[in-house]
């Protein structure tokens, strides 16, 4: 084996041939050439009584100086006791299992596991968009091993600094989610998420007032007498009569409604409900009649109450 040292201009002008062959370097280090033309860097060694190939990679990628670095750092381990290519094996096992904990890798994993049980297409978007934009940008790349509730708290202070107060606890809830998933996996040991609602700001929570039952006879004295915008009139007497939100009621259409049958019934898509099935509303006559009226109003459109500047769309 020549104990002569290689040069890079002896690297550039190694030509292949009809056979790989070695050019050395020196403590078994050595370059392989092969008839494709690529150049290797390749050591042999022993290591308790056994013969090893060590492989350093492709020249030009890995420099003959790189490599020199790299065989020092080599010499060094065997006089410890430590075998390198054991020890590459092993730090590449560690890079394999840290992608497979990353806090990307196992949100995404929580995310298809959950994503059946969320009740609309809605609420999966803003799942999954919170998800993406929100959270993955600031904790994805870390194991979720060593994510610490300093590195949870900056996340959802980056929203609470946006004034988004219930987004903040949105998040937090769905980040302390995918810890539960993570030690349930064996990721994890604890919950960085758990112990944070003290560190953040309450929410002020403004409710509508009710209106008080004594009241609403002359209300709906009132709303007999209405003439303003028919559509009020009427969406307003079908919320007493159905019980239904503002916004369910809002985006009807007819082709949820069978006025027809013995037992009229208003058929809610479970989307809108943000229910896992739709609801069902049974028609009263007084509802019956009010629909009746409306079908007259709303001609060629779907849609229960069309906006007046755009018929496509419903009134907000």
């Amino acid at each position: 084996m020549p104990t002569s040292k290689l040069t890079v201009m002896q690297i550039k002008s190694a030509k292949p041939k009809d056979k790989e062959y070695k050019i050395w370097d020196g403590l078994g280090l050595f370059l392989l050439v092969k008839p494709s033309g690529s150049k290797l860097w390749r050591r042999k060694y022993r290591f308790e009584g056994k013969e090893k190939l060590r492989s350093f990679g492709p020249f030009p990628i890995v420099s003959l100086e790189q490599v020199r670095k790299l065989l020092e750092q080599d010499l060094s381990l065997i006089k410890q006791g430590i075998d390198p290519v054991r020890k590459a094996k092993e730090e590449r096992l560690e890079v394999k299992i840290a992608a497979e904990n990353s806090f990307k890798t196992v949100s995404e994993e929580w995310a298809q596991l959950r994503m059946h049980t969320w009740k609309s297409e809605k609420h999966k978007n803003d799942v999954m968009r919170s998800l993406n934009i929100d959270i993955i940008p600031e904790l994805g790349s870390l194991p979720v091993s060593v994510i610490k509730p300093s590195d949870v708290l900056k996340t959802v202070k980056l929203l609470e600094n946006r004034g988004l107060g219930e987004t903040v606890y949105r998040t937090l809830q769905r980040i302390s989610s995918i810890f539960k998933y993570a030690i349930a996996t064996g990721r994890c040991e604890t919950n960085p998420a758990r112990d944070l609602p003290p560190a953040l700001k309450k929410i002020k929570v403004i409710h509508h007032p009710a209106l008080p039952v004594k009241e609403l006879g002359e209300f709906l004295r009132q709303l007999e007498n209405y003439e303003g915008y028919i559509y009020t009139k009427i969406s307003l007497e079908l919320i007493h009569l159905t019980a239904l939100r503002s916004r369910e009621l809002r985006l009807g259409r007819w082709s949820e409604i069978n006025l027809d049958s013995n037992n009229p019934i208003w058929r809610v898509p479970a989307s809108r409900m943000k229910n896992v099935s739709d609801h069902l509303v049974p028609l009263s006559i007084q509802s019956v009649r009010i629909l009746h009226d409306l079908r007259t109003q709303s001609v060629n459109n779907d849609l229960l109450f069309p906006g007046r500047n755009n018929p496509a769309k419903p009134i907000s």
